[in-house]
């Protein structure tokens, strides 16, 4: 099977509880022959491809839709709870190939994201 993982963020420097659950689920299904790859916001993160532990995490570009959202505040939504929206996500998941299952780790506009091609690629 493809799966794409879909969390909030993904970064070494700012790992919780979320990160662990992600990495260490995708890692058991490579070792079970599953293709699995992280795809999420580029949020706090130092570049846009890294490969940890095997598994390798794509970042993609995002927003926060509010006007004038000055540079620490949007910093503050990065860490904790920020509502993002990522066309470059929506973009990367019609066009990922073969894909069989999107797991969602998160909710609110992103998870609206996964949902909508999901449903729209008949995919689970």
């Amino acid at each position: 099977m493809n799966i794409v993982h879909i969390p909030r963020r993904f970064t070494r420097q700012d790992w919780g509880g979320t990160e662990t659950v992600v990495l260490e689920t995708c890692k058991r299904l490579l070792r079970m022959g599953h293709r699995t790859e992280i795809l999420c916001p580029n949020a706090l993160a130092q570049n846009d491809y890294e490969l940890i532990d095997g598994v390798p995490v794509r970042r993609v570009s995002y927003f926060y839709p509010y006007w004038r959202l000055r540079p620490e505040a949007k910093r503050q939504l990065d860490k904790k709870g920020g509502n993002l929206f990522s066309f470059a996500l929506m973009k990367a998941l019609w066009k990922y190939p073969h894909l069989d299952l999107i797991h969602l780790h998160t909710m609110k506009r992103l998870g609206g994201i996964g949902r909508y091609v999901a449903r729209r690629r008949g995919i689970p």
